[in-house]
């Protein structure tokens, strides 16, 4: 699989505020980037953003590797 150069990101600019740059990051002769304004919707849109996805690596770590917390309860899980 390749990657084909569209995406986005999200980008802090302080004081709460935030932007997001989307676009055609790999475009010839430049890259075909759209860039919003920063605002404190999307310092919060990156925060939420930020938090999924810790949440879900934690989330993945744990059912991919239950008992390497020494937590004995996971031993018992159903699922498990």
């Amino acid at each position: 699989m390749s990657f084909d150069g569209y995406g986005e990101c999200f980008v802090e600019t302080g004081n709460m505020r935030a932007d997001s740059a989307v676009g055609d990051f790999y475009a010839e002769p430049v890259p075909n980037v759209a860039v919003r304004q920063p605002s404190i919707a999307e310092h919060f849109a990156k925060v939420l953003f930020d938090e999924a996805v810790a949440a879900s690596l934690v989330l993945n770590d744990a059912l991919m590797n239950p008992t390497r917390r020494g937590d004995e309860r996971w031993r018992r899980h159903p699922c498990v």
